[in-house]
Order: C-alpha cells, then structure tokens, then sequence
C-alpha cells in the first residue's frame, strides 16, 4: 500500500503536466505478480514522472551515483515530497517497506527513467503466499485444490452418467462434461467405498470443463503452500504441501495441469477407445461406487 500511494501521489503526473510532456492525461499503475521457481515476484509500475536522482541527492545533501542515490529513498524519514499529506512526505512508507520484506526472507528493487516511470519489484519467498484451498479425499490421501480453480462441486449418482465415446459424461446445464476420477490421474490404486453418490469437482470453465469423482469433500481452508521436497519434486500434477488447521498434510493440485491431462486423455479415448489404458481404470472407479 505504501509502494501505491507513493506512485499515485509522487509517480503520476497532473494531468495538464503529463500532456505537456506528451503523455496521455490519464496515467497508469500496474500492479502484478507471477512465480519464478520457489519465489512469488510482485511488481508495482507506473508510467509517472519518474524518480529524479538530482532530487534525491538535493533531500539526502549528498553526492552519490544514480544507482546509490536511489537506494536512498529506503532510509528512516527520508521523503522528497516538499508537502506532507494524508497520502505521503511524511518521512515514513520506503523504510517500512523494505524492512518488512526483509524480515519475510526477501528483497526489493526499484528501477527508475525520470520522465516515464518508476517500477518496484518485491521478491518474496513462495512459502508465504496463503491460498485458499478445497481439500479432498481420495483413499487414504488428502489433496488440496486451489479454490479459485474450482467452478462448482456436485453430487452425482452413477445413474445420472452417461456413457459417450468410451467415456463417462454427466449433463450440466448446457454443457456435457466429461468425467474422471481424480485418483485414476493421480495412477493410485483405491478401494471402493460403497458410497451410491460421487463427490465430483469440477474444473474449467464453460469453453472446457472436466468433472473429476473424489471419495469425500473434507474442508475449505486458507492454508500456506510450501514448496515439496527434492524427493518429490517433479511428480506429476503437485505443485506443492501444506499443513491442515488439525495437522494432517495434504498434497496441493495443480488444477491446470490435471485439466490439460485430462482433456488429453478425453481426446485419446474418443479417438481409440479399444486401446485407452485409462478406461479400464474409470469403468472399475465408477462402477465400484454404485
């Protein structure tokens, strides 16, 4: 939040301002994030006048290079702004900034063109990005999908599937959705649990969507991803573990991986049914919990 105000009240220009230097009257702020291996990168950007490095050298009263001086802007009290007000120059923001992302375990950098804009980029650790999750059951193993990739949960009765080019499928709404179970892609082995219903996620949205039967809903948790060990990553469709509010772990999906096999698989089946490896495996799953 400090990183915004400061580029909403030093960064972007007035408009009249902005229009002298040949720039839209409206600026921009962009805020974003991605995950480069075990780090969540968070970038804040506009298209403003810039960090002036004279300025900064004029508010510390010291004569440093350009890349030194913008470092600067991260001391106790320092501001540049010549008016204190409820937004900003209040001496305080930069500091706190980069001590706290310190303290997780990360590190900042700002880089800086006076007359186009300034851009900050915060590197954090990707165990401290807290997820919301569906947890799931599937034989003894809990499993844990990002709840913002989860388009509805349903209930589905054997009788309700249909079979359709080597493949079960179940009606929703206007969509005929393709249907697997989730233990079939992770390649377990589980024993049917006699249940005469399927606790069924369903995954996509409305251009695809695929149903995947699990053996029971547990929770919806917000939970801390952590990163898997080197003895197991790489394994297919985890993206990583987290610790349950009652201690138990449970293993993190990757939903757009497991969609995307999924879909392969539904392609394959429809093309060559007699020879789909997987069908065997879903007729045992599906007819097993009727």
């Amino acid at each position: 939040m400090h990183l915004i105000r400061n580029a909403l009240d030093h960064g972007i220009e007035p408009p009249a301002e902005r229009e002298l230097a040949n720039k839209p009257a409206q600026g921009t702020l962009r805020l974003s994030a991605r995950q480069r291996g075990s780090q969540m990168i968070v970038t804040i950007e506009d298209d403003g006048r810039g960090i002036s490095p004279d300025r900064v050298r004029e508010a510390a009263l010291s004569a440093m290079s350009d890349r030194d001086t913008l470092e600067l802007i991260f001391a106790p009290g320092f501001s540049t702004s010549l008016v204190v007000t409820e937004t900003s120059g209040r001496g305080v923001g930069l500091d706190v900034v980069r001590s706290n992302v310190q303290a997780m375990g990360g590190s900042v950098r700002v880089d800086s063109r006076p007359g186009q804009g300034t851009r900050f980029e915060l590197t954090l650790p990707l165990t401290l990005a807290i997820t919301k999750v569906l947890i799931v059951g599937v034989g003894v193993g809990k499993f844990a999908f990002p709840a913002a990739t989860v388009e509805q949960l349903i209930e589905v009765r054997t009788s309700d599937l249909q079979r359709q080019d080597g493949h079960f499928r179940l009606r929703l709404g206007e969509a005929n959705v393709p249907m697997l179970r989730l233990s079939s892609l992770l390649g377990m082995t589980t024993e049917p649990n006699g249940a005469s219903a399927l606790p069924v996620v369903i995954l996509g949205d409305v251009d695809r969507m695929i149903g995947l039967a699990v053996d029971s809903l547990i929770d919806e948790q917000d939970v801390v991803i952590k990163p898997l060990g080197s003895l197991l990553a790489g394994v297919s469709f985890l993206s990583g573990g987290a610790i349950l509010a009652n201690g138990d772990i449970a293993l993190a999906l990757d939903s757009g991986a497991l969609l995307r096999e999924a879909q392969r698989i539904i392609i394959g089946i429809t093309a060559k049914p007699e020879t789909s490896s997987i069908q065997p495996r879903l007729d045992r799953g599906v007819r097993g919990s009727s």
